[in-house]
């Protein structure tokens, strides 16, 4: 199965220039990035989205989404981002559910499967997190959250969508922002992946299942991306702080496409 990287910039590289120098040293790369069997997803400001389709629009591998988009297509929303004006334009992606989300925007899981409905509709794909707080895995609670959130999110969800449906397992504790002392080992990331592979065999039967790749997100970066993505056997990563310099991301693309050869 095709492993994917999505690097999500949050609310960084805001100002043009710094827009600006990432995309021209990213494009330094651009006859290497041609010809990858790994798929890449950038998800930049909203505000650069436009811009970043148009520059890679003729990197086959390249594709560009928003790191977020209101469950609606149109209407009195004020300050809403329409998925429909992403698909309008070329981009193909949307993530949906990061915990930042919930913990700075009050997001709760009935609003994402609210987004993930209007998303899907479109017939985008939706990058969905699903992760236990610190709390949570204090008291062994990982399977429960993990089962909860999905239950809630694909509770209506259609199998026909199930091929634009992309699951991240992020751990919240263990986002680089939140400086975790240990991020997750290959056994813990492997189990969650079960755990969740699990859900979706129970919902939808396993040749369904099967048409859901699982990320993981937390923390990912050169030094352990090859861990992550063949020793944990995760399809690929949701990529913070590591994204915002294209030699440290291009250099986690180059160790999985090497290792998937």
């Amino acid at each position: 199965m095709q492993k994917i990287i999505v690097a999500n910039f949050k609310m960084n590289l805001v100002l043009k220039f710094e827009i600006e120098n990432w995309i021209k040293g990213f494009l330094r790369y651009k006859q290497e990035l041609a010809s990858l069997n790994t798929g890449i997803v950038l998800a930049p400001p909203i505000l650069s989205t436009l811009n970043f389709i148009e520059q890679f629009k003729d990197i086959k591998s390249i594709a560009v989404g928003l790191q977020d988009s209101f469950w609606e297509r149109k209407g009195s929303f004020t300050g809403g981002i329409s998925a429909s004006t992403l698909k309008s334009y070329g981009g193909e992606y949307v993530i949906l559910g990061h915990s930042e989300r919930k913990k700075y925007f009050g997001e709760t899981e009935e609003v994402v499967a609210y987004k993930l409905q209007g998303v899907s509709k479109l017939g985008l794909k939706s990058i969905v997190c699903v992760g236990e707080t610190k709390e949570e895995k204090e008291k062994d609670l990982t399977k429960e959250s993990l089962g909860r959130q999905l239950k809630t999110y694909l509770d209506d969800f259609p199998p026909g969508r199930l091929d634009k449906l992309i699951l991240c397992y992020e751990p919240v504790w263990a986002i680089s922002t939140n400086k975790p002392v240990n991020p997750p080992t290959a056994d813990e990331m492997m189990t969650a992946k079960l755990m969740m592979k699990k859900f979706l065999v129970e919902k939808y039967g396993a040749s369904q299942a099967e048409k859901v790749k699982i990320l993981y997100g937390g923390s990912a970066n050169q030094h352990n991306v090859e861990e992550i993505c063949f020793e944990a056997s995760m399809d690929g990563v949701l990529v913070g702080k590591a994204s915002l310099v294209p030699a440290e991301l291009m250099g986690m693309i180059k160790r999985v496409e090497e290792r998937s050869l």
